[in-house]
């Protein structure tokens, strides 16, 4: 499922933060335990996933993504703060983030490009894995579509759209997991991937199956 990938990391280990597809090395910062997948604490953890590679994703929010547009899988438990601060769980360098706001039970996805951005806001249960996966389609009319445990999301608590004026937000200088703007969050990862292209819907439900199947062989729940 994952072969065709252009950044595939399986954080199976905190030992080694290796990314399969384009070859590369992260590492751990701080709280980060294994479990099943890879967990950072909410305290002082912090995974730098750690290079650019060829993907537009990957690449900053000014670079030119006139292209074929891309695609971003994750299995993800997020947790909630208890201090209510706002978390971020996933991000580029300054292409996409995936974050949580203050005192919320739901997760946002933003695109970014120079001057305009893509966001939309969706329910999504704590302390329980779900599968996570959304493309962006860069040509016009550019299309920013999530998913959630194979399924296409169609109602969202908010939905901004892809045309909202506004500079890029969350600057980073590598492709992280667990931190932003100072506040660290509290979630466990397991089979992150990029891909330099927009997966149609029914890859999307493939990838969710084949995953799913792994994660039941150790009896963790995924959620409905």
């Amino acid at each position: 499922m994952y072969k065709d990938s252009s950044h595939f990391w399986p954080l199976d280990s905190e030992e080694e933060i290796r990314d399969l597809s384009t070859p590369g090395w992260g590492r751990a910062n701080g709280g980060v335990y294994e479990v099943f997948g890879v967990m950072t604490d909410g305290v002082d953890g912090e995974i730098q996933l750690n290079h650019e590679g060829d993907t537009c994703a990957t690449k900053t929010a000014n670079y030119s993504c006139e292209d074929t547009g891309f695609t971003v899988s994750l299995f993800i438990k997020p947790e909630n703060r208890e201090d209510g601060r706002r978390q971020t769980f996933f991000k580029s360098l300054g292409k996409f983030v995936v974050y949580q706001e203050p005192y919320t039970k739901s997760l946002i996805v933003r695109v970014q490009r120079a001057t305009e951005y893509c966001l939309k806001e969706m329910a999504m249960p704590e302390k329980i894995w779900s599968h996570l996966a959304f493309t962006y389609n860069a040509l016009t009319p550019k299309t920013l579509t999530v998913y959630r445990n194979g399924q296409r999301i169609e109602k969202f608590i908010r939905d901004e759209g892809c045309n909202k004026e506004g500079a890029p937000e969350f600057s980073s200088s590598s492709v992280l997991l667990g931190a932003g703007d100072g506040v660290f969050a509290k979630a466990t990862y397991f089979y992150v991937a990029i891909w330099k292209q927009v997966l149609p819907e029914e890859r999307i439900a493939q990838i969710f199956d084949a995953t799913k199947r792994e994660i039941k062989k150790y009896s963790i729940l995924i959620s409905c």
